[in-house]
């Protein structure tokens, strides 16, 4: 049995681990990714990998790991665009994404709105110019 942590709390963790030991942990947020992993955590229900899908499970594989030496240049590269799947529009944002990268993220159903009818909100998703100058849509290894 497992519980889902998406308060992007990471104290949570271990209070879970102390109130509920045996209970296992798994990410649910993508921006606490690898501070979750490192308190314990044991799998990611995850929606960035679905638009880099190398870079992600890499971080993922080294921060369960423990080698924090190497996933924290990764966490860093990919935080910008990870934060987004903690925002309200997190589902467009993730499917943005994924059509910038050339992977069919697709239009979202109802009653979700497209990322283009909200502008000029501070959270609002980028759109295709801003998403390609703030967001590391190519990573920085050619394998990702």
């Amino acid at each position: 049995m497992a519980v889902k942590e998406f308060s992007g709390d990471v104290r949570r963790a271990y209070e879970l681990a102390e109130r509920a030991p045996g209970l296992d942990l798994l990410i649910g947020s993508d921006d606490v990714l690898l501070e979750l992993a490192v308190a314990g955590a044991v799998g990611w229900i995850a929606g960035y990998p679905n638009m880099t899908p190398r870079a992600t499970v890499e971080l993922y594989r080294l921060a369960v790991a423990g080698d924090v030496a190497k996933a924290l240049p990764i966490y860093r590269d990919l935080h910008p665009l990870l934060r987004w799947d903690s925002k309200t529009e997190f589902v467009q944002s993730i499917k943005l994404s994924m059509d910038l990268a050339g992977r069919k993220g697709g239009a979202c159903r109802p009653p979700r709105v497209p990322p283009h009818r909200r502008p000029g909100r501070p959270d609002h998703p980028p759109d295709e110019r801003g998403a390609r100058q703030g967001l590391p849509l190519t990573a920085p290894h050619p394998e990702w």
